[in-house]
């Protein structure tokens, strides 16, 4: 008589690999024979995982339908099992998985799942204590240079080739999605969530840059350099930074500033 743990791991293996082994376990009847019974709890997981899926790529699912959707799905299930008591982890490399997959437009489906991940992942991030405007009005004069940014924990950026913004607005809206179309120049997308409800904005690029500059550790003087491709005036340039230094203090960015 095998032990519970043996039973338990027989049917893992059923799950994730086919293994028949844990027939044997199962007491069939005429009315509903093992094979079947097993196939009812079987089909029942990957439906719940797939729907687990559809909850956090709901743009996705649009673009693609509901039957195409399931079968990438389940051909994710299969790829990356799900190791975690939790499903809020489960989809994590559905954007990775899509990018490698071989699939017709895979890098278009790979983008749309990153920027929808990035929402999942800016929603569930800590919450922390705010910096504003005073913050920075109590910087001294000479210490500006030297100035860091730490951001709020919920901060992403996407980089965009495709209309992805706009396929995710219509499935919200659950409109009629518009057509794939590739963009002339990708743009970058911030994702936060200062309170309660995710936020996000296009970038125009001098910010795109000042920003990667700040999130990677760059002080307030390297933080005006990363801008100098774009304004050419030392004035320019610092008045730009404490623009957007004062913009970000605003929309709930910033968890920090020290020096």
């Amino acid at each position: 008589m095998p032990s519970l743990k043996q039973i338990q791991q027989a049917f893992k293996l059923h799950l994730m690999a086919g293994d028949p082994a844990i027939g044997d376990a199962i007491v069939g009847t005429q009315e509903m024979p093992s094979t079947r019974r097993l196939d009812v709890y079987v089909n029942a997981y990957y439906v719940r995982l797939i729907e687990a899926l559809r909850s956090d790529y709901t743009a996705l699912a649009a673009l693609l339908g509901d039957d195409e959707f399931a079968r990438i799905c389940g051909d994710y299930v299969r790829a990356y099992p799900s190791h975690y008591f939790s499903l809020r982890w489960f989809g994590q490399y559905l954007p990775l998985f899509l990018r490698t997959s071989g699939e017709p437009d895979s890098d278009l489906l790979a983008e749309l799942a990153t920027f929808e991940w990035a929402f999942v992942d800016a929603f569930d991030a800590p919450d922390v204590a705010l910096a504003d405007e005073s913050a920075a009005a109590s910087v001294p004069f000479d210490a500006w240079p030297a100035l860091c940014i730490e951001f709020h924990p919920s901060l992403r950026t996407v980089e965009l080739h495709w209309n992805s913004l706009e396929i995710w607005k219509a499935a919200r809206a659950s409109t009629a999605l518009p057509q794939p179309q590739r963009a002339v120049d990708a743009v970058i997308c911030l994702i936060w969530r200062p309170q309660l409800l995710s936020q996000f904005q296009m970038l125009d690029a001098d910010e795109a840059a000042a920003l990667a500059a700040a999130r990677d550790g760059a002080d307030f003087a390297a933080m005006c350099e990363a801008l100098s491709d774009w304004h050419d005036d030392d004035a320019a340039l610092a008045v730009r930074a404490a623009s957007l230094l004062k913009t970000w203090l605003a929309a709930g960015m910033i968890q920090h500033l020290h020096t």
